[in-house]
């Protein structure tokens, strides 16, 4: 398969660009895209990981929504963002983030309640909270047979011609998830993290109001082996 042009330009998005030559529509659907089979684009030379999947934290205690309650807490404002909080972040297992040089968030296993947990620092390393904010195993288990149990990863390559963005599409590799258990170590390896995308609507009627990208569960992909099995095409 040669060059193809882009015909998403504004996403810059190689996935639904393929979406769009196997007649397949957009969508956001916690099942895979393509009858059982999930779609992965990456850029062959990508300096970024792999989302497996988005699933938002879930709370037994907070009277708000999660995200709206971490963004509140621990929030910042930035050059972006006017006067309203924000809150991006990058959590890894027992690895402190700094966050806004306010705070510190960690990730943690809790194995006898079977949950992840946010664990939340100050700048003095106290612990603020430790299971306000979950992601429960049962809750995993059901996007990752859900949506990943077969994936299709497909690297390709991109030009930029004449003020205009083309795709090449240049490997395909079939992925077949093994087990939870595996999913798990990687996450106490630090192999796979969390990524929270907490923003703000800068307009229209919901102007001020938190909107939550949902947390996505990020992989590289040289440790994509180490989750499933591959079967090369």
């Amino acid at each position: 398969m040669g060059w193809i042009e882009n015909s998403h330009p504004r996403y810059r998005n190689a996935g639904l660009l393929f979406e769009d030559l196997i007649g397949k529509k957009g969508d956001s659907f916690s099942i895979p895209d393509y009858y059982e089979i999930e779609i992965k684009t990456h850029r062959q030379d990508g300096q970024f990981p792999i989302t497996l999947f988005h699933f938002s934290p879930i709370s037994h205690i907070t009277n708000v929504p999660p995200c709206q309650y971490l963004v509140e807490q621990y929030g910042y404002k930035n050059h972006t963002s006017g006067p309203y909080k924000i809150l991006y972040a990058n959590i890894t297992y027992q690895k402190k983030k700094s966050i806004a040089s306010q705070f510190k968030f960690e990730l943690g296993v809790n194995e006898i309640k079977k949950q992840l947990e946010l664990h939340v620092y100050d700048n003095k390393n106290q612990l603020l909270e430790k299971s306000t904010i979950i992601w429960p195993f049962e809750g995993i288990k059901e996007k990752l047979n859900n949506k990943l149990k077969i994936m299709a990863y497909i690297e390709y390559q991109r030009l930029y011609k004449n003020k205009q963005e083309y795709f090449r599409y240049t490997d395909i590799n079939f992925y077949y998830l093994t087990n939870f258990e595996n999913f798990l170590q990687l996450i106490k390896q630090g192999k796979i993290k969390i990524s929270l995308n907490i923003g703000v609507h800068k307009e229209g009627e919901r102007m001020g109001e938190v909107y939550d990208h949902g947390a996505a569960f990020r992989i590289w992909s040289y440790n994509l082996p180490k989750l499933f099995k591959k079967n090369k095409v």
